[in-house]
């Protein structure tokens, strides 16, 4: 019985505090699903949101002494750190800088490492036992049945609003259509434009539903570079708030993946001081590379 079990007190306010903690990180990144504008942050915001949900499941069952909730805690760990390195690191690296993409292992570790420090190797004074030696196995139906039919039907509905409302959003971040450039009437749009260093992102857009009429073996390399471009034009070149350091995150995600007439004017701004990367600050947005090397170095040169 939960009676004839102890703990230090300071254990039980932990796992109440990380309780609270994902419980509140849950709601907060369920509302923001619907305020972002970008259907990609959506998805971040979907998966924070399901695994801090399961993570308070897990808690709950740790309190509760059920090591289930140990497991259930790694697992989703595990599975949402994955998911959004291997899917959202570039978004990542954007928001917390260039260690950004690691940050959800390093929460992960982190707190596997103080339920590990809790449970296994904080004694209780009185009795000499740990919490884990005085846990029970099994999903423990009969007392959690209430928690598990609760947790689907808000993990169901937390899934379906993370697959409608990308649908109602814009695939890039704050893409306003009314600050494209229009295609250039005298060239033809075809997949060689995208190693271009003046191509524009109207073009990029425009040529990328040809991808799949390209040669097979090349269509993984120029979706990388689709990708790289519309990242590095809209979020970096084209920004009305310039921001230098952008563009150095952004130039390090995609390496390899621009043409070589690109990554050349990337490693030019690479390679200038801290003092020229910020006169990008005075320059206006411009719409391709080649406009980007010629506005900035006019105004080095000034």
């Amino acid at each position: 019985m939960a009676s004839e079990k102890h703990r230090a007190n300071f254990i039980s306010s932990i796992l109440r505090a990380l309780l609270v903690v994902n419980i509140l990180l849950f709601v907060l990144a369920a509302i923001w699903m619907f305020f972002t504008s970008s259907a990609r942050d959506v998805y971040i915001f979907g998966i924070i949101s399901c695994s801090c949900l399961i993570a308070s499941v897990g808690f709950q069952l740790i309190s509760r002494w059920n090591r289930l909730g140990f497991y259930v805690v790694i697992a989703v760990c595990i599975c949402a750190s994955l998911t959004l390195y291997s899917l959202f690191d570039a978004e990542l690296i954007s928001f917390m800088g260039s260690y950004g993409a690691f940050m959800p292992f390093a929460l992960s570790v982190g707190l596997i490492l103080l339920l590990a420090i809790l449970l296994f190797l904080v004694k209780d004074s009185k009795f000499g036992k740990n919490c884990w030696s005085q846990m029970s196995d099994g999903l423990d139906i009969k007392h959690f049945r209430h928690i598990y039919q609760l947790t689907s039907v808000l993990i169901l509905t937390c899934a379906g609003l993370t697959y409608y409302l990308p649908l109602t959003k814009s695939a890039l971040p704050h893409e306003e259509k009314a600050n494209y450039p229009e295609v250039a009437a005298n060239r033809v749009l075809s997949y060689a434009l995208l190693d271009s260093a003046n191509v524009t992102l109207d073009e990029v857009i425009a040529i990328e539903p040809m991808i799949d009429s390209i040669p097979t073996n090349l269509q993984v390399k120029y979706n990388k570079r689709i990708f790289a471009l519309k990242h590095l034009l809209l979020s970096g070149i084209m920004a009305k708030e310039h921001d230098a350091s952008n563009i150095v995150n952004i130039s390090k995600i995609h390496l390899g993946e621009y043409s070589e007439s690109q990554q050349q004017i990337l490693d030019w701004y690479l390679g200038l001081s801290d003092e020229g990367k910020q006169k990008w600050y005075d320059c206006p947005p411009v719409s391709n590379l080649s406009d980007f090397k010629l506005k900035l170095t006019e105004i080095i040169e000034k």
